[in-house]
């Protein structure tokens, strides 16, 4: 009987020991639970503000379908720093996803879009990053970055608000575009 009763201690000892490591290892987990669920919640802190996509603080890309406009357009210091008159891709025209339309415009008539050098594109954001594709196949991430955040009135047209000035650069158009308000808005 003497054997069997140390026995026992010895099962209630490894039961123990194993109750003990089993603890530890689920506070172990649950603490890197919490720091990955933190990390989420860093990671989900998205703000769209006037189609521009703002990640954590930092603008990440731009999302048309938050345009106020549809069409973005070459920034006048962009227009001016070009030797050409006809400047390749003036404006993009961000229809309803996935269209998006491309036109050259006239360096000293930025209105006037040059129907004859459509190119139609489609368009997707995913992963904050915005993508275009000619063919819906394979898709090509566009360049971002902000030239300049501060809203300000439009020189030529004072009723108009430019939001962003933003630099996007892809095989289909490269240059600083403004994205602005609806005139009176």
């Amino acid at each position: 009987m003497h054997l069997g009763g140390g026995h026992n201690l010895k099962r209630l000892y490894f039961i123990s020991k194993a109750i003990i490591i089993t603890v530890l290892v689920i506070i172990a987990i649950s603490g890197n639970e919490n720091v990955i669920t933190e990390g989420k919640e860093q990671q989900d802190n998205i703000e769209i503000v006037f189609g521009v996509v703002i990640v954590n603080g930092q603008p990440k890309c731009i999302d048309p379908n938050y345009f106020e406009v549809p069409d973005v357009v070459m920034s006048e210091n962009f227009k001016q720093k070009m030797n050409s008159e006809i400047i390749k891709a003036g404006r993009l025209s961000f229809l309803t996803e996935p269209k998006l339309l491309v036109y050259d415009i006239k360096k000293d008539q930025p209105g006037f879009l040059l129907r004859n050098t459509k190119r139609e594109l489609k368009y997707k954001v995913e992963n904050q990053t915005l993508y275009v594709s000619d063919d819906g196949i394979e898709w090509e991430a566009v360049k971002f970055k902000v030239v300049n955040d501060q809203p300000h009135k439009d020189k030529d047209e004072p009723f108009v608000t430019i939001y962003w000035v933003v630099y996007l650069e892809c095989r289909w158009f490269k240059g600083e575009y403004e994205i602005f308000s609806i005139p009176n808005a």
